[in-house]
């Protein structure tokens, strides 16, 4: 999966670990929700992040074919159901 996301600049590998370690200090059997959010700085690097991806993919996809964007979509929908 980790090499997937890589290559589509997904991949934030600090970012479960930190959530996990986060979440374990909870009590497993509180059955009470716990929500995680971003900071109004997390928003921003966040947003920041994905201008940044879609600058340096979109040359990418326009290289590509309509075929080729479909078979490309198909792949992706098949690592996400397996993920």
């Amino acid at each position: 999966m980790g090499i997937v996301l890589q290559c589509l600049f997904l991949y934030f590998p600090n970012i479960p670990p930190t959530i996990d370690k986060t979440i374990s200090n909870f009590d497993l059997e509180d059955r009470r929700k716990i929500q995680i959010s971003l900071t109004k700085k997390g928003e921003d690097i966040y947003k920041h992040l994905v201008d940044f991806r879609m600058k340096v993919l979109q040359p990418i996809f326009e290289k590509l074919s309509p075929q080729e964007i479909e078979t490309l979509k198909s792949i992706l929908q098949k690592f996400k159901e397996e993920l």
